[in-house]
């Protein structure tokens, strides 16, 4: 095994090889779970929504062609027509990205990911051409996505006339005619991109897969003096694990915060030992702690699962007065609808509240009495 070579002629199947060779010298292989990206991974998925499609038009007597790109071929396409400036159009930070881009060595369509959805529109936008100009004929986009092609896999690129040779004898693509780049810009302007939003929004996006044990619990003491500096009342221990008393309820309790601990992996080198890792946690973001019926499977063994995601914050006057005084609450991903609509019951006249979500663009057309903050503000993160 060890004579294996990474070596290769390009950086990335050097990469491949370095990575097969590490798996096969592995005693011991744990299989993943099924992750998000995986499913745009998938081939046969792909062939199976274009079967669906065919079903939806198969009354018809002239059926449309329906034509599935693989991956590889719309990447090509997009950094041959160097399509990414149309996003640029409508966003400037995709704009800073491709500055940063020409000085530093970037995954940029990883970057985009973090910046907008509309890189999604584009790439519809990239098929759509690309299955215009680039049929699959005559093994066109196999030619179009090796790197050391053939004469006549070359002669095959050239004769679709919108590739032409670079200094280096090379089949590239032409670049794309201005209008058609218009018209990319335009349609991305329309942002017709959209996320989905689930209808009951009970998963739980943020949940850490590993159960915390409860060492401690911390709340306010109203019996001291808030200090001056923070405003915050000290806090009192009212329950430690030590003590062999049931966990308390803290249904009434504000601002309690719950000592965890977590055991890590087993360590060879220290008599297969676990590390313990202490963190501490407010009790809103805890899983477990008050279950409806007071009797959970992870209260009974003092244990909760952490929350560490947030789906936006919500904003409503009190009492949905107009001249309410302004509410806020952050929305934890879990039961996001039931959260909101009991702001909506209790604090804001029936009506559901505004929820700000991380990403989101603010336009802020006037100044209060007291400050200046006109203008568009991007939400970074949403944070308690």
């Amino acid at each position: 095994m060890e004579k294996l070579s990474i070596k290769a002629s390009h950086r990335q199947d050097s990469d491949r090889r370095k990575k097969r060779k590490a798996l096969l010298l592995l005693e011991r292989y744990e299989e993943k779970g099924f992750l998000p990206k995986d499913l745009t991974q998938t081939s046969h998925l792909v062939r199976l929504a274009a079967t669906e499609i065919e079903k939806e038009f198969s009354s018809l007597e002239n059926k449309p062609r329906i034509v599935s790109l693989p991956g590889s071929v719309t990447g090509e396409v997009r950094k041959g027509w160097k399509l990414y400036g149309c996003l640029a159009a409508h966003n400037p930070e995709v704009q800073k990205l491709l500055e940063r881009a020409e000085t530093e060595e970037l995954n940029i369509k990883k970057e985009m990911r973090d910046i907008t959805h509309q890189h999604h529109a584009l790439d519809a936008c990239v098929i759509g051409y690309a299955s215009h100009f680039l049929p699959n004929e005559g093994g066109l986009w196999e030619a179009l996505t090796k790197r050391n092609r053939r004469p006549e896999e070359t002669d095959l690129l050239l004769a679709r006339r919108i590739f032409s040779r670079d200094s280096e004898g090379r089949a590239r693509l032409a670049p794309l005619r201005d209008e058609f780049k218009q018209q990319i810009i335009k349609r991305l302007g329309e942002c017709r991109v959209i996320q989905h939003v689930p209808k009951r929004m009970g998963g739980l996006t943020g949940l850490e897969e590993n159960t915390r044990g409860i060492v401690a619990i911390e709340v306010p003491d109203v019996a001291v003096s808030p200090s001056k500096k923070s405003k915050e009342h000290k806090l009192k221990e009212i329950w430690n694990n030590k003590s062999g008393q049931p966990l308390p309820n803290l249904e009434n309790e504000k601002g309690a915060v719950i000592h965890l601990q977590q055991y890590g992996p087993r360590d060879s080198k220290n008599k297969d030992k676990r590390a313990r890792k202490y963190t501490e946690e407010k009790a809103s973001k805890l899983l477990g702690l008050l279950p409806k019926n007071g009797n959970g499977k992870l209260r009974a063994i003092k244990g909760v699962r952490v929350i560490d995601a947030n789906f936006g914050v919500a904003i409503w006057r009190q009492d949905g007065k107009p001249d309410g005084e302004p509410m806020t609450k952050i929305i934890l991903w879990h039961k996001v609808w039931p959260q909101l609509k009991a702001i909506a019951v209790k604090e804001n006249g029936g009506k559901w509240p505004q929820v700000f979500r991380n990403g989101q663009i603010i336009h802020v057309p006037r100044a209060s009495t007291r400050s200046d903050y006109r203008g568009f503000w991007k939400i970074r993160s949403v944070k308690k």
